[in-house]
């Protein structure tokens, strides 16, 4: 992704989830359908990097009390994400159901 896209990816990810529902909930099908995509992606990337870290306890490279707070911050995105894709693949279905 370019930083420009990274960039607004960071935004929609950042937003309150009222405004986000408020913007997206005016915007076309295809574009719903991109930002499943790219908020999917970003929750999968956070995901690999919990994975990672996770790891590195297992492997006692580091402690738990070293990751907490860097796990603690990957949930907290991957849930924004969580809710975010939820409620687009909502939106999704009654805009196919529109157009049926």
């Amino acid at each position: 992704m370019s930083e420009l896209a990274d960039n607004l990816m960071g935004d929609i990810i950042d937003a309150p989830f009222e405004d986000f529902e408020k913007t997206v909930v005016s915007y076309p099908l295809g574009v719903i359908s991109n930002l499943i995509v790219y908020l999917e992606s970003a929750y999968f990337t956070l995901k690999d990097r919990k994975d990672a870290i996770i790891s590195l306890v297992k492997k006692h490279i580091k402690t738990k009390e070293e990751v907490t707070e860097t796990l603690e911050q990957l949930y907290a995105e991957m849930v924004k994400i969580e809710e975010k894709v939820v409620f687009l693949k909502k939106r999704k279905q009654e805009l196919l159901k529109g157009v049926s």
